[in-house]
């Protein structure tokens, strides 16, 4: 026989102690918080200015350095396939490999796009900054949520998630709207681009910053719950 004993990080007590895990419900830590999630939360706006802001000019930027419309159209849809399969990969590798590298995968996968597509490089090359930068936009929203959720829990999951998701969305409309200043005023989208790699490698230094998860994985936590010992 043997009888279920509760881990103290559910808030239960019990008669012998198993390694500390924060349960999914827990508050987070004090020093996560409110330091990793302003960095998080500023660090996916630096990702979706530059990508979203590169994205929405494929067009007009590939149809002036003379490609047809159907061309450059067709990079604009690649990028569609790209972003379904970034999510994809995006969750197969945050299965497997620790958070903070995925992401920073992910953000210097779209700073390699953004600079094949300021190199003017001609043939395939359009093709292939767009759809890396597809690539890249296409994991930011997996890699909030499982950030959200690893860093600060599920007890204010809701609140934090739609406040770091509301300020990810008020990049969308800045990022096209540098973009253009850029070509307005330089007739030339490559100082909007330049900028926007350096915000995506101040991203990726923000997420050099994070510590280990405060909190594993539901299994790992719900497995370390419960403990059984001899009767």
């Amino acid at each position: 026989m043997s009888r279920p004993i509760l881990s103290p990080a559910c808030g239960v007590s019990s008669r012998r102690l198993a390694p500390l895990r924060r349960c999914p419900g827990s508050p987070p830590p004090r020093h996560c918080v409110p330091g990793s999630f302003w960095g998080l939360a500023i660090a996916f706006f630096l990702d979706v200015i530059a990508i979203n802001g590169t994205l929405t000019h494929i067009v007009p930027l590939l149809t002036d350095r003379g490609l047809p419309r159907q061309v450059a159209t067709a990079a604009l849809s690649g990028t569609g396939f790209a972003l379904i399969f970034g999510r994809v990969l995006s969750g197969w590798c945050l299965d497997r490999f620790w958070g903070p590298y995925v992401a920073i995968t992910f953000f210097i996968l779209p700073m390699v796009g953004i600079g094949i597509l300021t190199s003017g490089a001609a043939g395939f090359a359009p093709f292939l900054g767009a759809i890396v930068c597809g690539l890249g936009i296409g994991a930011e929203i997996d890699l909030m949520a499982f950030f959200t959720n690893r860093y600060f829990g599920l007890r204010d999951y809701a609140k934090l998630y739609g406040t770091m998701f509301g300020i990810f969305a008020l990049g969308v409309g800045i990022g096209p709207a540098l973009s253009g200043a850029s070509f307005d005023r330089f007739h030339s989208y490559t100082p909007a681009f330049a900028i926007s790699m350096i915000l995506l490698a101040a991203g990726c230094l923000i997420f050099l910053r994070l510590g280990p998860y405060p909190f594993p994985a539901l299994g790992r936590a719900l497995s370390g719950a419960v403990e059984k010992i001899p009767a």
